[in-house]
């Protein structure tokens, strides 16, 4: 059995094929400013994802007697950020996944 190193990690080969675990990838890669940016990026999408939900009670009232909207019309407004969170997740995954892990040419 073949043995390759990173950064004095001892990775092990076998049949051709590298065997690692999560936290020795961790560890050898290391934590650094794309780590801090994505965990910032991350959080912040968590917040407007919740500043959201909570916007979507507080202003339940006022637009639905603004807008004129029953309750049924009212609480198709969510289901419909719903579903389009969950569209534009396919779409930008199938983006990113595409496009987004390659270098251009």
């Amino acid at each position: 059995m073949a043995v390759n190193t990173c950064n004095g990690l001892k990775v092990p080969i076998v049949d051709r094929r590298l065997i690692l675990a999560v936290d020795d990838v961790l560890d050898c890669i290391g934590f650094g400013t794309f780590q801090v940016v994505a965990f910032l990026l991350v959080g912040a999408m968590y917040v407007s994802f919740g500043f959201e939900t909570l916007l979507f009670s507080f202003v339940s009232i006022p637009v639905q007697d603004q807008w004129g909207l029953t309750a049924l019309e009212y609480a198709a407004l969510p289901s419909a950020t719903a579903v389009a969170n969950v569209a534009g997740g396919f779409l930008f995954g199938y983006l990113s996944d595409r496009f987004g892990r390659v270098w251009p040419c």
